[in-house]
């Protein structure tokens, strides 16, 4: 894949070549790449070495002395053709989509799936990102934001309260576990955290408790 194909050892020559195809201004300005773009996304291309890159992970390495990996070269100014070092930075597919819901970018995803009533239901679940993702066709990462009130704003709403919420609810299911149950969690070492949590319907966190006995210390 292009967006992380290995960037070649640079010559001097090489170096100097790629800067001369960048428009360099003031620190805080976008450096626009003046030279190929790819006809699709937009990005900055160059040739080194026989190998096709990106313009702006070239100008990452370049500029941090360090080589991105398996890791994808951000834009903070949303300018795809920009190779300022400043406006740079490393993250993952889903630090990408995060970013894009934020700016507003990925928009017509988004709200061609969610809507405030749903935002509403997002907030008030206690399923996780990951099972709500699933249930209304998004990434784990818009969940996370509308949670966080990032997105699909609600001035009413208040992130902190909801964590206090979900805290309660999964202490009251803890509290109604049996004796027998609580020693059944503590006797099944073969068994995964997350399977006792699915079977007895408790939060990760209850499980470990009581394994732990921090909970249940009577048992």
């Amino acid at each position: 894949m292009r967006y992380l194909r290995p960037i070649p050892r640079l010559s001097d020559s090489d170096q100097a070549r790629f800067w001369s195809h960048v428009d360099r201004r003031a620190s805080d300005d976008c450096w626009e790449w003046t030279a190929a773009v790819g006809k699709k996304d937009g990005y900055g291309l160059i040739r080194v070495q026989g190998t096709q890159v990106l313009a702006h992970r070239v100008a990452y390495l370049l500029g941090y002395g360090q080589h991105p990996k398996d890791q994808l070269v951000l834009h903070r100014c949303d300018n795809r053709r920009c190779c300022n070092p400043r406006h740079l930075f490393l993250g993952t597919y889903a630090d990408n989509n995060a970013d894009r819901a934020i700016k507003g970018r990925s928009g017509h995803r988004v709200n061609a799936k969610l809507n405030r009533r749903a935002a509403r239901t997002i907030r008030t679940s206690n399923d996780s990102d990951y099972i709500l993702a699933l249930r209304f066709g998004v990434h784990p990462s818009v969940i996370h934001l509308v949670r966080r009130n990032l997105i699909w704003r609600d001035r009413s709403y208040d992130p902190a309260e909801r964590k206090r919420h979900r805290e309660a609810c999964q202490h009251g299911r803890a509290a109604r576990l049996t004796p027998i149950q609580v020693r059944d969690i503590r006797n099944s070492p073969d068994k995964t955290t997350a399977a006792l949590a699915r079977r007895y319907g408790v939060s990760w966190s209850a499980v470990k408790s009581i394994r732990h006995h921090r909970t249940w210390r009577n048992v």
